[in-house]
């Protein structure tokens, strides 16, 4: 954790879950620099080691690779095997799509969609779960779920 002044304005150099953070904080004041610094550090920490627009910009696809990484410790291998079956049709429906761009008409469509195809509501549910639990690991589903049925 450095501040460091470049040229006329000061940086940030920062490590948060192995992985290091380059960043311009764009001030020529060394304590607002070292303020910025701190809230730098604690975007970081609060979306997985990825900064707000980094996680926005991050694929569904990309995503889901991410989150089963991740969930193999934590549930057994037949949940794995569920969600990573639910998660199929999510990512061929939602696949391109930015983590940032989902939202509740994104939702809806996709439902819809799914029950067009005469898909059961307990398979839909399942899948959307699925959606759920990605999106409140990039800290993401909280501007969806008030409104979310």
């Amino acid at each position: 954790m450095v501040v460091y002044k470049r040229g006329g304005s000061y940086w940030a150099d920062f490590t948060v879950s192995g992985q290091r953070f380059r960043l311009p904080l764009r001030v020529t004041n060394k304590q607002e620099a070292a303020n910025l610094e701190k809230a730098k550090i604690a975007e970081a920490q609060s979306h997985g080691g990825l900064l707000p627009t980094q996680t926005a910009k991050l694929t569904m696809a990309d995503a889901g690779v991410v989150y089963f990484s991740g969930r193999a410790a934590e549930v057994s291998p037949s949940t794995i095997r569920l969600e990573t079956d639910a998660f199929k049709q999510v990512k061929r429906h939602l696949g391109s799509a930015q983590l940032g761009s989902i939202t509740l008409k994104t939702l809806g469509d996709y439902v819809q969609k799914r029950k067009a195809e005469g898909i059961g509501n307990r398979t839909i549910n399942m899948e959307v779960g699925v959606l759920r639990r990605v999106l409140k690991k990039y800290k993401l589903w909280n501007r969806l779920a008030e409104d979310y049925r």
